[in-house]
């Protein structure tokens, strides 16, 4: 894997730094399902050291997919995924995106609490 990496270091980067802000954490990271695992880690770690947002920026940017989420499921996280048990949800076709909707929701409260900090 190394060696495919190093061969990359001398072709054109994956994507431009504009191309780069159109994606969420969560678009490179469904994207990367379908590369190959070198080809995937090399376009994840790219877009890792690359990105820098600011809190606010990275606040917005998992409300919009919490967003995603409510309008797909038609509700909030605590009307959807509440109503269940975590084995309930665990053998549902949906699991995956259950737990990364939490997650975004943890993730939304942390920064939500750091802002407050200041």
């Amino acid at each position: 894997m190394a060696n495919e990496i190093q061969k990359r270091q001398n072709k054109e980067p994956l994507l431009t730094n504009e191309e780069l802000f159109l994606f969420s954490e969560h678009d490179i990271n469904e994207i990367a399902q379908y590369l190959s695992p070198s080809l995937a880690v090399e376009f994840q770690f790219f877009y890792y050291q690359n990105r820098i947002r600011t809190t606010e920026q990275e606040l917005e940017e998992i409300k919009n997919q919490i967003t995603e989420y409510e309008q797909k499921y038609e509700g909030t996280y605590d009307e959807i995924a509440g109503a269940f048990t975590s084995s309930q949800i665990d053998s549902m076709d949906e699991s995956v995106d259950y737990d990364d909707w939490g997650i975004l929701e943890q993730n939304k409260k942390a920064l939500m609490k750091q802002l407050q900090k200041g």
